[in-house]
């Protein structure tokens, strides 16, 4: 009798300790793939930084060529108006000269 208790006992012992280690082994699961999911949401959100970083450095850039693109644009039209001026008072002055002369020839 003491024999068949101590034996029932032992058996309820290893089956507690075995239900026991299930729950750990189980848990620790659970802990890893929650760690898992976790790193792999920290990459992604990792990732979507490093994009918007990339997209904001090139809409710099973009920003940038664009004023350097209006800035160029603007200094050509100030040379063009410089030539377009030099052009018109050479061209007055021509014919100033033009006038002294058919004045001169008709005296």
């Amino acid at each position: 009798v003491e024999r068949a208790q101590r034996e029932a006992r032992e058996r309820e012992q290893t089956e507690r300790d075995a239900r026991e280690r299930k729950e750990r082994e189980k848990a620790a699961s659970e802990k890893i793939e929650q760690a898992a999911k976790e790193e792999k949401r920290e990459r992604r959100e990792a990732a979507e930084v490093r994009e918007k970083a990339v997209l904001a450095k090139a809409a710099a850039r973009m920003q940038q060529a664009a004023g350097e693109r209006a800035a160029r644009e603007q200094s050509e039209m100030a040379a063009a108006e410089k030539r377009a001026w030099a052009v018109r008072e050479k061209a007055a002055w021509a014919q100033q000269q033009h006038a002294v002369e058919m004045a001169a020839r008709a005296q």
